[in-house]
């Protein structure tokens, strides 16, 4: 029976090493010199995924992106940081933008209600919130 568990307790522990490393592994951080293909309001992804997610997917999957709105948090995430952009909405759903450790910096300047926005990779599903990844701080004025 302790036999049993000691190889139990290895099992888990190899699972839940194998799970930190992956989930820790950050992903590039969208790059400067790549022009976003959108330029889009946080509210008009999910207003695009309502109308035909099978061409949402097709606009925004996959592609350097720069989404518009509303800081509604700021969150620690590891070594990285977390930021909630909306349209203002009181629901606190929306773009949940994951910046790298070599962003935090730039994350820690913004403020909660301030406009922004964020560029990074758009990911291809929507759940509750919308993933963009690898995400850098842009310019309002810019296209």
């Amino acid at each position: 029976m302790k036999r049993k568990f000691r190889h139990l307790a290895s099992f888990t522990t190899v699972l839940v090493s194998l799970f930190l490393a992956i989930a820790s592994s950050d992903e590039k951080t969208a790059d400067p010199a790549t022009p976003p293909a959108e330029n889009v309001a946080a509210a008009q992804i999910f207003k695009d995924f309502a109308e035909n997610e099978v061409a949402a997917k097709a606009k925004y999957g996959d592609k350097v992106i720069a989404v518009r709105g509303i800081v509604a948090s700021i969150e620690n995430n590891g070594g990285g940081a977390i930021v909630l952009l909306n349209d203002g909405n009181a629901e606190n759903v929306g773009v949940r933008c994951y910046f790298n450790e070599d962003q935090v910096k730039s994350t820690a300047e913004l403020k909660k209600g301030s406009p922004v926005k964020i560029i990074g990779i758009g990911s291809t599903s929507l759940t509750i919130d919308y993933k963009l990844s690898g995400c850098r701080l842009g310019e309002l004025g810019d296209n």
